[in-house]
């Protein structure tokens, strides 16, 4: 794993050792250990593929300083679409252990202030 990514975990796991497991967080960044081929691995995307129809959503531009919530209702392909787009960042060359995607679907009732707390969010 990246040194840059181990220290973020350790520091995770100094400061907030009940919040989440750590190799939760390490199971929904595949791309960490699989780079692009992390597709292959994916069940959201694995899905996808299985579908001749998929709704293409509206891009938004980002900054790499930036950090980005969606929210939006369950089952609606939040996932799919945020995962589309990291393979699409990876096969562009974008280092894949610079990108973190969290579900908050893991954390538990009052972990959201922590996390805000933790990400460097207002």
């Amino acid at each position: 794993m990246d040194n840059a990514i181990s220290k973020i975990l350790k520091v995770w796991i100094l400061n907030y050792p009940d919040m989440v497991r750590i190799s939760e967080i390490v199971n929904q960044n595949p791309w960490w250990k699989h780079g692009e081929n992390f597709v292959s691995y994916d069940r959201h995307l694995s899905i996808v593929k299985q579908h001749p129809i998929f709704f293409k959503r509206k891009k938004f531009e980002t900054s790499v300083e930036n950090i980005y919530i969606v929210r939006g209702c369950r089952q609606v392909g939040k996932t799919t679409y945020l995962k589309a787009w990291i393979d699409k960042l990876i096969s562009e060359g974008f280092d894949p252990k610079h990108i973190l995607y969290l579900s908050l679907d893991f954390f538990k009732e009052g972990d959201e202030e922590r996390c805000k707390f933790l990400l460097g969010c207002k």
